[in-house]
Formats: structure tokens, sequence, C-alpha cells
């Protein structure tokens, strides 16, 4: 019983987070396990979402930093924090 109430606090904390990321997961447009890469990666510590979005905008996220991100991953990040013609200059200059 402790655990179920303990996981509806959790989801009740995630719906209410003004943190994209988290708000992304509880969403379901992330995965946890892609969650997971960018906490270890640094992010909420060390690196913030401004950061982080410049290093998408800028195609300067190093996908061998972020363990596990892979190719799919960034898509899937890029799709979510950025506009579409963000994400067309960037595909120009891949």
């Amino acid at each position: 019983m402790k655990v179920y109430k303990q996981r509806l606090l959790d989801e009740q904390n995630m719906a209410s987070s003004s943190d994209p990321w988290v708000k992304a997961l509880y969403d379901n447009r992330i995965t946890q396990r892609l969650y997971n890469c960018l906490v270890h990666y640094g992010y909420g510590k060390t690196i913030d979402i401004d950061e982080l979005r410049y290093k998408l905008k800028t195609n300067t996220l190093d996908i061998w930093e972020v363990s596990d991100l892979g190719n799919k991953g960034l898509a899937i990040i890029r799709n979510i924090f950025l506009t579409q013609e963000e994400i067309d200059v960037l595909n120009n200059k891949d």
C-alpha cells in the first residue's frame, strides 16, 4: 500500500512540475530511459533547459556524451523542443 501511495504522489508531482523534461516524461513524449540519459548527462545539475535547447539549436549536443542517446533519441528531443523551422535548418546542415 505504501508503494502505491508513493507512486500516486510521484505522479502528482510530475503532473504539476514546471520542468519541461518532467512534463514530457509525464505526457509520455519521452521514455524514462531517455529522461535518465539526459539526467545522467547532467541535465538538472550542471546543465539547464536553456543550455540544452541552445545545444539542440546549434547542433552542438554531442550524442556520444549523452550515454545511449543515439540519433533516434536526439530526433525525439529535437521534435519536442525545437520548431519545425529549426529542425529543417539542422537537417540541411547534416
